[in-house]
């Protein structure tokens, strides 16, 4: 679910469609060389699907997240509807196809089934330094990281979401408190100019928890520190 919206993500269509018709392709459908067509109710994408010899094609608008028309848009709401429509062409076949008897579907997914599968993994477990790493290699846009962590955060299934969300919370305070400890042990050993207290900090951390450590050393350890590890 996103906001009042059931959707299915499209990597978790093809996915899917693959598993069970690895031959099944799709084609962009082109308007004089481009992927959209411009008409006096506004613009619109066309995606075939074919499984099987089958083809099914689908036609969208291309709309907001309030599955509003867009009267000018760019060209990634342009891609973004191409996706939804991909999605709705292979539901002609028979995949989410019950999604489609409510509310449409609102834009592309947030994350990938990938993203999922270990940010559920993580929850079940006691890692918390891989927990808040893995929430800071969600995306390199600090803004994408926290609304792709945030959609995770509400991923959990009904009925679970609320002990679900006070594990990850669990797990985020500790992960950050044992980057904080890093830091303030890196910190000191630098002061008292301990080469090995240094290379054994270091190397307990992964290369992202690394990264967050760095941010909050100021400049004079973070001199000691590079030259400790050259």
């Amino acid at each position: 679910q996103k906001g009042k919206f059931n959707y299915l993500s499209w990597p978790w269509a093809i996915q899917e469609l693959k598993k069970k018709h690895p031959n099944a392709t799709w084609e962009v459908i082109r308007f004089e060389n481009r992927p959209y067509l411009v008409t006096e109710c506004g613009y619109f994408v066309e995606v075939a699907v074919t499984v099987e010899g089958i083809t099914h094609s689908q036609i969208h608008p291309v709309l907001d997240n309030s599955n509003r028309p867009i009267a000018k848009p760019n060209s990634f709401q342009i891609n973004t509807s191409i996706q939804r429509c991909l999605v709705k062409a292979i539901a002609l076949h028979g995949l989410g196809l019950y999604i489609y008897a409510g509310e449409d579907l609102p834009d592309g997914e947030i994350y990938t089934p990938e993203q999922y599968e270990q940010y559920h993994a993580l929850v079940q477990g006691d890692d918390a330094l891989a927990f808040v790493s893995f929430l800071k290699g969600l995306h390199t846009d600090p803004e994408r990281q926290k609304e792709i962590a945030s959609a995770l955060h509400n991923s959990f299934e009904a009925g679970k979401k609320s002990a679900g969300k006070e594990c990850a919370r669990k797990l985020e305070t500790e992960g950050y408190r044992i980057l904080k400890d890093s830091a303030d042990q890196l910190t000191s050993h630098g002061v008292n100019g301990d080469a090995d207290g240094v290379r054994e900090v270091v190397e307990e951390l992964d290369d992202t928890a690394k990264l967050m450590v760095w941010a909050m050393l100021n400049s004079e350890t973070r001199q000691f520190c590079k030259e400790v590890m050259k």
